[in-house]
């Protein structure tokens, strides 16, 4: 706790935005594991229950393409879910080279569990601030988000550019 003190006693001017990030990451990350490991269940798992939750017919090629992922990081991710019986990996009719993913209803249930879950992390360590309300929060930090991919893309992008050349 001595590192805590160190950090709100810092000026916020002192401490880069990427390294406040990563905190909050890996802090989210901890809380998020030890209250999942009754679910058998890992934290990166959770983007991908959350998206199939709410996209119907959702692919694997849509998930690494929404979450900037290798596609083979999201085949492994998806074939450990389809094996515990997480979601259904099924072969889409119009395109057989795509499959279309949906949850089952041990998926529904651990979904649920994980948005009460993940409302308890926002509610507990957003509580204390007055300054914005949790929406308005979110907002910022998707706003930081969309520009910090845009940023990578642009690297990237360059970086393609120069292959081409």
């Amino acid at each position: 706790m001595k590192h805590l003190k160190e950090l709100f006693d810092k000026n916020s001017s002192e401490i880069q935005l990427g390294a406040l990030i990563s905190m909050i990451h890996r802090s989210y990350m901890f809380y998020i594991n030890h209250s999942l490991k009754d679910l058998d269940i890992t934290a990166a798992q959770i983007p991908f229950l959350y998206y199939i939750s709410k996209n119907k017919d959702i692919s694997q090629e849509d998930l690494a393409f929404k979450f900037n992922i290798d596609k083979g990081a999201v085949a492994r991710a998806i074939k450990r879910m389809n094996d515990q019986n997480i979601i259904l990996r099924e072969i889409d009719t119009e395109n057989r080279r795509r499959y279309k993913l949906s949850l089952t209803s041990k998926g529904e249930l651990i979904s649920k569990k994980i948005n009460e879950i993940n409302d308890k992390w926002e509610n507990n360590v957003c509580d204390s601030i007055s300054i914005l309300n949790n929406e308005e929060l979110k907002d910022l930090f998707k706003k930081i988000a969309c520009e910090s991919i845009l940023s990578n893309r642009d690297i990237i992008n360059n970086e393609l550019g120069k292959d081409n050349e």
